[in-house]
This record gives structure tokens, sequence and C-alpha cells, in this order.
């Protein structure tokens, strides 16, 4: 959220405090609802220091937001807004809990390791790996799942 833009709702809301008629002809057509996301902290914080709805859609109005076809924003309208963003905002926080909770999802803040079946894989029964090639490891690899599905698919084989 950029300070400039909150700094001129504020000031905005302040001259509306002393200013009652503040028609203006320059508005510019904004999406009202992404103006109301970018500064939903201000405008609940001006509503926190008991500005009213009508007031601070008036401030909001006056930098140009409109609702509909260029109609000034109301204050109910900014009220919906804000009620719909935060529902929005509070889904999509209840969607990333549920996400964060499946067990089959790697989280940045979970880590991942193979299951115990798994990991007791045994290793290859040549020579260390750092004495083989890349070439030879592959090979090798290779060599051992071929017999695998050999076995596996071919069961008069081995």
């Amino acid at each position: 959220m950029s300070k400039s833009a909150n700094n001129s709702i504020r000031q905005q809301v302040e001259v509306l405090n002393q200013v009652s008629d503040t028609a203006t002809d320059r508005r510019v057509k904004t999406g009202s609802a992404a103006f109301t996301r970018t500064h939903l902290e201000e405008i609940k914080s001006l509503r926190a220091e008991g500005h009213g709805w009508r007031l601070i859609a008036a401030a909001v109005a006056a930098l140009g937001v409109t609702q509909g076809d260029g109609v000034p924003i109301t204050g109910r309208r900014l009220a919906a807004l804000v009620s719909a963003v935060e529902k929005q905002a509070a889904r999509q926080e209840r969607k990333l809990e549920v996400r964060r909770q499946r067990r089959d999802l790697v989280n940045p803040g979970r880590s991942s390791r193979l299951s115990p079946d798994l990991s007791d894989f045994p290793r290859p029964k040549s020579s260390p790996a750092g004495s083989l090639s890349e070439e030879q490891l592959r090979r090798e690899r290779l060599a051992d799942v071929e017999d695998l599905f050999a076995t596996t698919f071919n069961p008069h084989r081995g």
C-alpha cells in the first residue's frame, strides 16, 4: 500500500470534514473494488478513528473512484465493498489453511522425506559412488530396474 495514497485519502477526509461541498467534475473511472482492496487498512483505520462511511466515501470519490457509470461512490457502496473484500480475504485464508493441513502437499514449513519402506532401498553393490562416472551409475541403475521389471512381469525368469 503506497504511503502517498494513504496520505491522500487522509488529507481528503480532513478537507471534507471542514468543507461540505466537494463536487468535482474531474473524476477518473477506476475499479472501486481494486481501490478498496489496495487501501483497505487505511479505510479501516479511518473508521476506527470514528469517521463515517459517507465522509470516507466522499474522500475516495474525490480521488476519482466511482461506481457504475461514473457515479461517485457512496458510503453504502464503500461499506459493502469493504465487507466483500474482508470476506474474500477470510475465504482465501481458510482455503490456504485447509491446503496447509493436506498431508499430500509439501509446504514450505514442513519437510518432506521418503516413506520408511523406500528409505531402506539398497544401494548399488559396486564400488563407491565417487569412483563411478555418471554414465556408469545410470547404466547400473537401469540394469537394476530392467531386472526388477523382468522378474515382475516374467515370473519364469530368475
